[in-house]
């Protein structure tokens, strides 16, 4: 993710008034970094891979589902966490959609909206916790080479009888 706490987010839905309510919702709880999408090429003009891409599976219209979206451009967004919000409650697809490397399949209900940002909390607080955890490992590791080099630097004064 770019940013801690203003990850780059876009929204793939053929609903506007979906894409209104999630976008608004994201904006109300300080997610400044959101973009809509509401046509495969439009998408495609956009050369940023997002850090979260909110997608309904028949985002495509026909062209491309949402699904081979995620599959066919998985590598040019090997950093992207993929989200389904659609209103296909078939079991198949939220099961394939995970298995295909999708983070989340939520079915667009009362609770929907709720879910998707419960799940993207939990995915920019993962990755504070992962960078925390990186800062303390650099930390460790440089504390770890300064006491080596501490350590060879008495033995070489040691043995040359400096003490």
């Amino acid at each position: 993710m770019r940013s801690l706490a203003n990850p780059l987010i876009y929204i793939a839905d053929n609903s506007t008034v979906y894409r209104k309510i999630v976008k608004n919702c994201l904006l109300a709880l300080n997610y400044r970094n959101v973009y809509c999408f509401e046509s495969i090429d439009k998408f495609f003009q956009n050369r940023i891979a997002p850090d979260i891409l909110i997608l309904e599976n028949s985002f495509g219209k026909g062209r491309m589902t949402g699904m081979q979206l995620m599959l066919a451009h998985g590598e040019k967004f090997k950093d992207t966490r993929f989200i389904f919000l659609s209103s296909n409650t078939d079991l198949e697809n939220a099961v394939s959609a995970i298995r295909g490397g999708a983070y989340d399949y939520i079915v667009k209900s009362k609770k929907g909206l709720e879910r998707l940002v419960s799940r993207i909390d939990k995915l920019v607080k993962s990755y504070r916790t992962k960078q925390k955890h990186q800062r303390i490992y650099r930390a460790m590791v440089f504390s770890l080479g300064m006491f080596s080099l501490l350590f060879i630097v008495a033995i070489i004064l040691y043995n040359n009888q400096v003490f």
